[in-house]
């Protein structure tokens, strides 16, 4: 495909975005495993201007350390969100990590991400940063929002960093991350642009802190008026995504193409042991483990054209999720409780 492009890596529960452009390459959070390593090599890229880190959660950052140490690439900046309520490996790794690498190879490591951040500029292509706000990044995960807005207390989650990709002032993309109701509620009053082609749905479509899990989608969705929904999962993981989220985002957007990187368990009980024709020869987890649905995707950012063929996936499912909850299957499927989802 023609550069510049967005490239969102089917990595299993997680998620991970590359802008790549003849300027220059940003990556959009770096989780654990080898498939974005091995997309990088396929383009033949090891210079990376920037990672944004939308927040503290393993599914967004466990990659980043091995990656920061790794001496075949280099990074020259790094933005994420300080997080003082994560107190976990995986986030004492990646500090570990930074302070080497700004050290020895001179990366530049900014905690200083939030919606007062300049756009990021590949050419004709803008990386804009909508979120989070002042307001919400002052107080950090684990502090409240504004009394008057309710003064709810704050996760990681309501503090991912939300991103748009626009590409001669076309809104391509944005990035959701895992923002819940108070960084959704905090974008709305602040009438924050989100019109985008493309949305990757935040919280791989699980449970929604704070709020009704429909009438949180049907927001989001009218706001960002997407043509195409994408739910980075991996099959079998907290069982997303939730039904009563695809169905308010097929009532609230019209013929809205429904994607999901791996094949759902509530759509197929059984995992077909099929050839999956439609996906690209990127690379893609569910490719190594034939779970594929959608897989990895890519958006020509001139032309927003996205592949794999909406029509060949469409044709998977019809064929191969006998339960599907796209292709207006969301209806009847039941809406089970939360336990034994992600938090």
């Amino acid at each position: 495909m023609a550069l510049p492009e967005l490239c969102v890596l089917d990595i299993g529960h997680g998620n991970c975005s590359i802008v790549h452009a003849d300027e220059g390459v940003v990556i959009v959070d770096v989780p654990l495993g080898r498939t974005l390593v091995d997309f990088l090599f396929s383009r033949g890229i090891t210079d990376i201007d920037l990672i944004i880190v939308s927040h503290a959660d393993a599914d967004h950052v466990a990659g980043l350390a091995p990656l920061l140490l790794d001496e075949r690439f280099v990074i020259r900046r790094v933005l994420v969100n300080a997080d003082a309520t994560k107190d976990t490996k995986v986030w004492d790794d990646f500090r570990s990590a930074a302070e080497l690498a700004e050290q020895r190879y001179k990366v530049d490591v900014s905690r200083d991400l939030g919606s007062n951040y300049a756009p990021i500029k590949l050419g004709a292509t803008r990386i804009e940063i909508l979120s989070p706000s002042t307001a919400l990044a002052l107080a950090g995960p684990g502090g409240k929002e504004l009394d008057q807005y309710g003064g709810r207390r704050m996760s990681s989650n309501s503090l991912s960093a939300v991103v748009r990709i626009v590409h001669a002032d076309s809104p391509r993309a944005l990035l959701a991350s895992d923002i819940d109701d108070i960084a959704l509620a905090d974008l709305e009053r602040r009438a924050a642009g989100l019109a985008a082609e493309l949305l990757v749905f935040p919280h791989h479509g699980g449970h929604v802190a704070n709020a009704d899990n429909a009438q949180f989608a049907e927001r989001l969705c009218k706001a960002v008026g997407a043509t195409t929904v994408v739910f980075s999962i991996g099959r079998g993981k907290h069982r997303t995504p939730r039904p009563e989220i695809i169905g308010a985002v097929e009532a609230a957007l019209p013929n809205p193409h429904i994607a999901c990187t791996q094949l759902s368990a509530r759509c197929a009980a059984v995992n077909p042991n099929i050839e999956r024709a439609h996906r690209l020869d990127a690379p893609a987890l569910g490719s190594e483990k034939n779970t594929t649905c959608f897989g990895t995707l890519i958006q020509e950012l001139a032309t927003g054209r996205i592949s794999p063929d909406r029509d060949g996936h469409a044709a998977f499912v019809q064929a191969n999720a006998p339960s599907h909850l796209c292709l207006g299957g969301a209806a009847s499927a039941p809406a089970d409780d939360v336990e034994n989802e992600e938090a």
